[in-house]
């Protein structure tokens, strides 16, 4: 989630400064300013954090994400030209510009880069780099983790100021040539270059206000606090008799080491001996020093102004800090974090806390609700099962009477196979004699036609002749003795085959060519109801020997039987 409000802390030597930043369609705006002059009210270091904490909880009640600033003067820039890359590659070759920096050094040096907006030499991509101590990164975190804020980010004061020159100034910070800013502060100043509306660098020089303070005691014989007094009120004027000589050599010196640090500026691989500046800007507690921009002024040859915004000129006097809130907000165009790698993972493990503490209300919802829907489910499931289970035991209550009437059945059927034995059969001799007539010769005869029982069975005597009765005359009725037969059902078997006896003519050549021809079309034609029908040869019927002698004699013609296995059964013997 991204964050709406935080803070920039500029903690200096002699004062303290905090600016409570949101977001903002253009950006970043102030909503609130604080200022703690710790130097006038003779807060020395020992007390310091103890101090600032009564007076974050008093101006910032709320807990924020807070964005330390590390003083310029910890921060060594340095503008290098690497060929041009994207992003990742840009970084490898920055960490490895800045380990050929601290060669053999014992000491860890952490380190961030810009790439500038202006082209170097023959397409190279120029980079300010900013490397820093992790002692000094870690001091100034340790500090302010004593602090009731979150530290989130520490970041160099001038690229916080460049951050917010660009976003406050726009106009002063787009002119077209070399602008100069200086941000002068009680101990050090931070000075800022843009070249055609570009930021190209940034550093510092380590005098401040506070060494034309102590150049006017020393010279005057006065005590600090006066002599910062008398500054004040008479400010500089070089033409004054009255301006003490002291006060006019700091200024010297300060330009002086102001072109000394100018000489770390290498912009197009080339050192720039005098600098020369289109326009300069003044801001910082020091600038306030009646005189000085028309001595700086006279000193550079260009124009100095000091810097007042027409909207709020409150803001200028935070800039720094102003800048550090836009670099917590990640809307900084001067993106320079240096911020050690515990400070980072505390970071993002307070910023993920959120999660764990919503995963923590969330999981236990989420498994209640798992936990309901399957109280819900199984009830449902047993209800159903319920419901199932009772029509079984209804169905079950019906197995015994379908039992009985499937037996009842199932005797109806074993009573029913005499029937169908004796019924069907008529229909079987029937179709078998049209069968056997289609595929015989038209030579052959065939005599005889039986069941398998018939065929093997005992000749059955007549039970008694039937004849006319003496004296009945033509009309006499035929009489039979008849008795009662018992046939067990379960002994009724179906047919499965019939044998076939005949008589084909003697030949000399081929002489079974006639039974081969006629088992062949029963084996093998779509209308034949036999499957299997082949020659009987040691089983032959007594029957076929009745009538042998017969045709053997008379008609010199060669006996055949066949069995022939019905396709179809009749019913299941089983």
């Amino acid at each position: 989630m991204a964050r709406q409000q935080v803070i920039g802390l500029d903690i200096g030597a002699a004062s303290t400064k905090l600016a409570i930043v949101e977001r903002h369609r253009s950006g970043a705006r102030l909503v609130h300013t604080a200022r703690l002059d710790q130097r006038d009210e003779g807060i020395d270091g020992f007390e310091l954090a103890e101090v600032l904490t009564d007076w974050l909880r008093q101006e910032c009640p709320q807990v924020l994400e807070t964005t330390a600033a590390i003083p310029q003067t910890f921060v060594n820039m340095r503008v290098a030209e690497f060929p041009p890359a994207d992003g990742k590659r840009l970084a490898e070759m920055a960490a490895y510009e800045v380990q050929q920096f601290s060669g053999l050094s014992d000491e860890s040096f952490l380190h961030a880069f810009h790439p500038l907006d202006k082209a170097g030499g023959k397409g190279k991509q120029p980079v300010l780099l900013a490397i820093c101590p992790e002692t000094a990164a870690q001091e100034r975190a340790d500090l302010v983790s004593e602090l009731p804020v979150q530290l989130c980010n520490l970041a160099p004061s001038g690229a916080a100021l460049a951050a917010a020159f660009r976003q406050l100034h726009p106009k002063q910070s787009g002119q077209h040539g070399v602008t100069l800013v200086l941000d002068l502060g009680a101990s050090s100043t931070t000075f800022l270059i843009f070249d055609a509306g570009h930021f190209s660098y940034a550093g510092s020089v380590p005098y401040g206000a506070e060494l034309f303070t102590d150049a006017m005691a020393h010279a005057m014989g006065i005590r600090e606090d006066e002599a910062e007094r008398l500054k004040r009120a008479q400010g500089l004027k070089p033409a004054d008799k009255l301006t003490p000589p002291q006060l006019i050599g700091c200024c010297s010196e300060f330009v002086s080491e102001l072109f000394a640090a100018l000489e770390s500026w290498k912009f197009d691989g080339e050192a720039a001996v005098r600098p020369t500046f289109d326009h300069v800007y003044l801001c910082g507690g020091g600038a306030r020093l009646q005189g000085f921009d028309d001595y700086l002024a006279a000193e550079l040859n260009c124009p100095v102004e000091l810097l007042r915004s027409s909207q709020d000129a409150e803001q200028d006097d935070y800039l720094v800090a102003f800048g550090l809130g836009m670099q917590g907000l990640g809307v900084s165009t001067v993106p320079m974090p240096l911020t050690p790698q515990n400070v980072c993972w505390q970071t993002l493990r307070r910023r993920r806390h959120v999660f764990l503490a919503a995963a923590m209300f969330l999981i236990p919802m989420l498994l209640a609700a798992i936990v309901a829907v399957e109280y819900f489910n199984v009830r449902k499931e047993q209800q159903s099962l319920d419901r199932k289970g009772r029509t079984l035991d209804e169905c079950g209550s019906l197995i015994p009477g379908l039992e009985k009437q499937r037996a009842e059945l199932a005797n109806a059927e074993t009573m029913l196979k005499p029937f169908v034995a004796r019924g069907n059969r008529n229909r079987v001799v029937i179709k078998a004699i049209d069968v056997l007539t289609d595929f015989q010769q038209e030579e052959d005869w065939l005599v005889l036609l039986a069941d398998p029982e018939s065929y093997h069975g005992d000749p059955e005597e007549r039970e008694e002749e039937v004849r006319r009765p003496r004296g009945l005359g033509a009309h006499a009725m035929l009489v039979r003795k008849s008795e009662k037969r018992t046939i067990l059902c379960e002994d009724v078997a179906p047919w499965d085959a019939l044998y076939c006896s005949g008589f084909i003519p003697k030949q000399k050549i081929s002489p079974l060519e006639h039974i081969r021809s006629l088992r062949e079309k029963l084996n093998s034609e779509p209308g034949s109801i036999f499957t299997g029908a082949d020659v009987v040869t040691s089983d032959r019927s007594t029957k076929d020997y009745r009538v042998s002698a017969y045709w053997l004699t008379r008609y010199i013609a060669r006996p055949f039987a066949l069995r022939l296995p019905l396709k179809d059964l009749e019913f299941k013997s089983q």
